[in-house]
């Protein structure tokens, strides 16, 4: 068990895109029993840094419904392909610094 709670809210329908789909299923049960919790087929909307918490609003696509988490914090992965796209619309969008994989220590 985790010494936290840790909730992955993805955009697709499994947490490992790529990848085989019995395995993901595996992978994800695996990490499941070790607390972590997953909103699947959700779409982030809104992160909002209070300076005590995070509060965090996503669309479950499935359901086309809103929900609310507030966390202590809140860590953002996004997969680009290329620093020059995450420019284009992504981390600049966010507030969020992009850098060249070979700048960063």
């Amino acid at each position: 068990m985790l010494c936290m709670e840790v909730t992955v809210i993805e955009n697709l329908p499994n947490i490992t895109p790529g990848m085989d789909t019995e395995i993901s299923k595996e992978f994800q049960k695996i990490l499941t029993k070790q607390g972590i919790k997953f909103e699947l087929n959700s779409k982030v909307s809104l992160i909002e840094d209070n300076g005590t918490n995070v509060k965090i609003e996503y669309l479950d696509n499935i359901k086309n419904e809103s929900k609310n988490l507030v966390v202590d914090k809140a860590l953002m992965a996004v997969g680009v392909r290329s620093v020059g796209a995450a420019k284009r619309g992504g981390c600049e969008a966010w507030g969020v610094g992009c850098s060249p994989p070979s700048s960063r220590r």
